[in-house]
């Protein structure tokens, strides 16, 4: 089995973290929030392994490996800001208190 990994965000090199991407192991650690001391630039940087392994999938498939939340946004419908339609009766009523 191969690790999950994170990309340091001031260097951008591969950063191995100690969680295997088997089934068992991800579905144990899959909502766990983690951190790991980067010997590449010094500093801790904090993770959650379904984010990472997930990034690590997109990476190796050739796709952009951006913040899972910056893709979720992309993917989400986009709210529309059309007013809503009047009901009949209330278009109903105005036309008859214009009529008056």
């Amino acid at each position: 089995m191969s690790r999950v990994f994170i990309t340091c965000p001031k260097t951008t090199k591969t950063l191995l973290t100690p969680f295997e991407d088997s089934p068992g192991e991800l579905q144990k650690h899959w909502d766990k929030h983690a951190t790991i001391k980067c010997p590449h630039c010094g500093e801790t940087h904090s993770f959650v392994v379904r984010e990472a392994f997930v990034a690590g999938v997109l990476s190796d498939q050739g796709l952009s490996s951006r913040g899972i939340s910056d893709l979720i946004k992309e993917l989400e419908p986009k709210a529309t800001k059309a007013k809503p339609a009047l009901s009949s009766t209330k278009a109903k009523s105005r036309s008859e208190r214009t009529k008056r």
